[in-house]
This record gives C-alpha cells, sequence and structure tokens, in this order.
C-alpha cells in the first residue's frame, strides 16, 4: 500500500488528481458558506417585513381614530 501510494505521489498524474480534490472541496465549503448566509439573509429581511408592516398598520389605525 505504501508503494503503492509513493508512487502515486511521484506521478503527475497523481498529483493532479490531488490538486482536483483539493479544488472540489474548496468549491464545496463555499457553497455551503454562501447557502448559510443567504439563509440568514433571507430570515433577516423576513424579519424587516414583518416589523414593516406592523408599522404600518398601526400607523393605519392611528390616521382612523
Amino acid at each position: 500500500m505504501k508503494k503503492f501510494f509513493n508512487s502515486f505521489i511521484k506521478e503527475e498524474d497523481g498529483i493532479e488528481t490531488i490538486e482536483f480534490i483539493g479544488l472540489v472541496a474548496v468549491a464545496a465549503v463555499m457553497i455551503g458558506v454562501i447557502i448559510a448566509i443567504a439563509g440568514k439573509m433571507g430570515d433577516a429581511a423576513d424579519t424587516a417585513q414583518g416589523q414593516l408592516t406592523q408599522q404600518l398598520t398601526e400607523l393605519g389605525k392611528i390616521g382612523q381614530t
């Protein structure tokens, strides 16, 4: 197994494969971070919209009395 791993690392194909795996791993992490940020931004926008709607409703009630 050690001999196979050493020959795999020494060959150009082995290095290219390791580089590709690293690139895919970095891309996967970046996608995960973007999804997490987008979810938090969506939650914040929903909260802001709810508060704005509530305030506008209260202002509408003041004008009616």
